[in-house]
C-alpha cells in the first residue's frame, strides 16, 4: 500500500496602509492533509472542495484600491519537500493547485498551481466595505502533468502563505 502525506500550514500576512483597514481570518481548514492510500487516489488525485474558509474585511476610505488575496510558499520554497530530505523525491509545486470561490462581487482565478513567488487567487472591489467569505479548494495529483503515479513512497510537506494586501490596478 502506498501512502502520501502532505501538510499545509498557513501563515497569514496582511499588508495595509494608512487609509485602508484590512483583516484576514481563517475560520476553518487551516491544515490540509492528503493521504494517497488507494489506487483510485493515486490515479485520480484528491480534491478538497471549499476546505479553507476565510473571512476578509477590507475598507478603503479613498476607494482607489482593492484587496487581493495571494498564495505562495513560505520563504520561496520551490518544491514539495520530501521528509526524508532526499531532494530526488521532492515533488513539483504544481502538483498542488488552489482555487478560490465566494460571492459574486469578487473576482476569482479559475485554478492556480502553487507557486514559490506568489499568485493571486481572488480580489475584491474598491467600494462596498465590509466582510466577505472566500473558500479555498485544493487539489493534489489531479493534473495529468503532475500525477503521483510512479512517484516514490514518502512523506511530503509544504507551507503555504496567504497574503491579503491592497492593490491599485
Amino acid at each position: 500500500m502506498r501512502v502520501f502525506f502532505s501538510s499545509l500550514f498557513f501563515l497569514v500576512s496582511i499588508i495595509g496602509f494608512a487609509q485602508q483597514t484590512s483583516r484576514l481570518r481563517i475560520e476553518s481548514g487551516s491544515s490540509v492533509y492528503f493521504y494517497f492510500n488507494s489506487y483510485e487516489k493515486i490515479k485520480n488525485g484528491i480534491v478538497y472542495k471549499d476546505w479553507t474558509k476565510l473571512s476578509i474585511y477590507y475598507n478603503d476610505s479613498t476607494n482607489v484600491t482593492q484587496w487581493i488575496l495571494e498564495a505562495s510558499t513560505y520563504n520561496g520554497v520551490n518544491s514539495i519537500q520530501s521528509e526524508t530530505s532526499n531532494a530526488a523525491n521532492d515533488l513539483d509545486l504544481a502538483t498542488i493547485e488552489l482555487k478560490a470561490s465566494g460571492d459574486a462581487l469578487n473576482t476569482y482565478k479559475v485554478l492556480s498551481p502553487l507557486s514559490a513567488v506568489g499568485d493571486w487567487l481572488a480580489y475584491g472591489p474598491e467600494t462596498s466595505p465590509g466582510t466577505t467569505k472566500v473558500y479555498i479548494t485544493y487539489q493534489c495529483g489531479v493534473n495529468s502533468s503532475y500525477t503521483l503515479w510512479g512517484k516514490k513512497t514518502d512523506y511530503f510537506y509544504v507551507d503555504i502563505v496567504l497574503t491579503l494586501r491592497h492593490k491599485t490596478w
